[in-house]
């Protein structure tokens, strides 16, 4: 069968891995922050961006931090036409495509491994929908 060549099976491979990827990398985290909350404060002392970026997940889910008291034009219009939902909590980490829609999010922070594990969750729901 054309099926069990090894050149059509490798293109497959490679296809179905640049999709993936193109798909996988089409995502951030957006980490809302403000200097007057302690949770914030602790997340960017014991995470903080070299943190993340030290952990495999930044490689396929780039973080970035917008303060709360100077958000960008886009997130303002993101919040506007409901693709953000409203922000009521720092920190709040809101995972949103390349359009910037959320697709998943959470809000609060207790330790590395907490945040690591809710990351990788929304991520994994976002990847994998049900």
């Amino acid at each position: 069968m054309w099926l069990n060549r090894p050149t059509v099976r490798t293109t497959i491979v490679v296809i179905a891995l640049l999709l993936v990827t193109t798909y996988a990398n089409a995502v951030e985290l957006i980490n809302i922050h403000s200097d007057r909350c302690g949770y914030c404060v602790k997340f960017q002392r014991e995470v903080g961006d070299s943190g993340y970026n030290a952990n495999p997940i930044s490689e396929t889910v780039p973080m970035v931090t917008v303060n709360v008291d100077n958000i960008p034009m886009w997130l303002t219009q993101a919040l506007e036409d409901g693709s953000i939902h409203q922000i009521r909590y720092t920190p709040t980490f809101i995972l949103v495509d390349e359009d910037h829609n959320e697709v998943g999010r959470f809000a609060g922070y207790h330790d590395p491994e907490w945040f690591f594990e809710k990351v990788n969750s929304i991520y994994s729901d976002y990847i994998l929908p049900q």
